[in-house]
């Protein structure tokens, strides 16, 4: 059947953009996991496994609320471009903003109240929870700030204030780990060192949308647009929250039901398995921005398929290295992380393709039917997780994860089609 020639136009039209789009957030991406690479070996000589495993329970339970934080409010500035399409950048931020913060600061005090009661046994956990509750707000406040750098096309500060964050917390790990400090104080530094250095770089973004942009004298309707950002982030942020925590959660929970040098290897295998998302968020962003800002000019089909095929290649190249260059790297007592990395990076194509069709609901405008597809896939990993960990530690939280990518992939292939959005 031949396509409809201005659906076909419209896919020549936007295939540029979203290319140009994707790039500069790919460097970005691989800035970071250039990041992550050099910290990565770090964290386990200035902590050792024990200590390891507990910060990564806490960072883990901390990029989870990173993102339930906004209220789905990134989101919804993003689709906000394709409902009022002549709405300046500051009105969009004025309807979003506050919401985000305010959301973000009241559930900064929950995390620093709650943290002694989740890692109860887990003092080292608890301390470096307080320490990422205190920046939570401004973490908030960057995902929407990103989001409309997105929107003006500027892709390369967009993707500078995500990059940036990660270099400093390698210098400043690199710095701890030279200097030394002492076993107590350890893990407060590296939870410092994490963050910290988000908070000068939503200042200076913040400060250069608000001298770029003037109000408006066309205003659109504020209220309305609130409202139905409010509707959109309420309906989607279950659905963000689960994609993360479909990848974190594991490490959360796992510090409860296996022990803290088990959940170290887990830590290293998934920080291995990483990689290849470089790929997988680039290409969200850069679809869920384009479609919005161009609404209608998308094909998301061809991009979903790219995508996933890339991730695909990518995926089975560290398979074949990772058994001797994860012990060299990492160290000899890491050797237990190779079986549960290449799990892992067998889960990364299931898991691609499951964030990929994500967008594509959003970009349908059916936050609801996103969320839910995501929460289903959550909810098998972490059932799975409670049946396998115990017995079989990082294996079997590996095992658990590639099970409930594959289905969250299903799910969302068949939900796509049922509401017209193709596959």
């Amino acid at each position: 059947m031949r396509s409809h020639p201005l659906r076909s136009a419209g896919r020549r039209r936007n295939g540029p953009r979203l290319a140009r789009g994707a790039r500069p957030l790919a460097v970005a991406n691989v800035t970071v996991t250039i990041s992550v690479i050099l910290s990565a070996p770090l964290l386990p000589r200035i902590l050792g496994p024990g200590d390891r495993g507990q910060f990564a329970a806490a960072f883990s339970l901390f990029v989870i609320l990173r993102f339930i934080a906004p209220l789905g409010m990134a989101e919804a500035t993003t689709r906000a471009r394709a409902w009022h399409p002549r709405a300046r950048l500051f009105e969009l931020g004025r309807a979003t903003v506050p919401i985000a913060v305010f959301a973000g600061s009241v559930l900064a005090v929950a995390m620093w109240l709650s943290a002694d009661l989740v890692f109860t046994d887990n003092d080292g956990a608890a301390l470096a929870t307080k320490v990422f509750a205190v920046f939570l707000p401004v973490y908030a406040l960057g995902e929407v700030l990103r989001s409309l750098l997105l929107l003006d096309g500027r892709y390369g500060e967009a993707g500078f204030l995500v990059a940036s964050p990660w270099v400093i917390r390698s210098f400043a790990l690199g710095l701890i780990l030279l200097v030394g400090v002492g076993s107590s104080a350890a893990i407060v530094w590296c939870a410092v060192a994490s963050v910290a250095g988000f908070v000068p770089l939503v200042a200076i973004v913040g400060l250069r949308l608000v001298g770029r942009e003037h109000r408006s004298s066309d205003r659109v309707r504020l209220a309305g647009l609130r409202a139905r950002a409010v509707s959109f982030g309420a309906r989607s942020v279950a659905g963000s929250a689960a994609s993360l925590a479909d990848r974190r959660v594991d490490q959360v929970i796992f510090l409860l039901l296996s022990t803290d040098v088990q959940l170290g290897y887990y830590a290293v295998a998934v920080a291995v398995a990483e990689l290849p998302e470089v790929v997988t968020r680039s290409s969200q962003v850069a679809l869920l921005t384009e479609g919005s800002r161009t609404p209608g000019s998308a094909s998301a089909s061809s991009g979903i398929r790219s995508t996933v095929m890339m991730v695909s290649g990518i995926a089975a190249l560290i398979a074949v290295l990772a058994p001797a260059l994860l012990p060299a790297v990492f160290g000899q007592e890491f050797r237990a992380a190779v079986v549960p990395a290449l799990i892992l990076l067998t889960a990364s194509v299931p898991l691609s393709a499951q964030a990929m069709g994500g967008v594509k609901l959003l970009l349908l405008d059916r936050p609801g039917a996103y969320s839910c597809c995501r929460s289903v896939s959550f909810l098998a990993n972490v059932v799975l997780l409670l049946l396998l960990a115990p017995a079989y530690g990082a294996i079997g939280a590996a095992i658990a994860s590639l099970a409930a990518y594959s289905l969250g992939a299903v799910i969302v292939w068949v939900v796509c089609r049922r509401l017209g959005g193709g596959a």
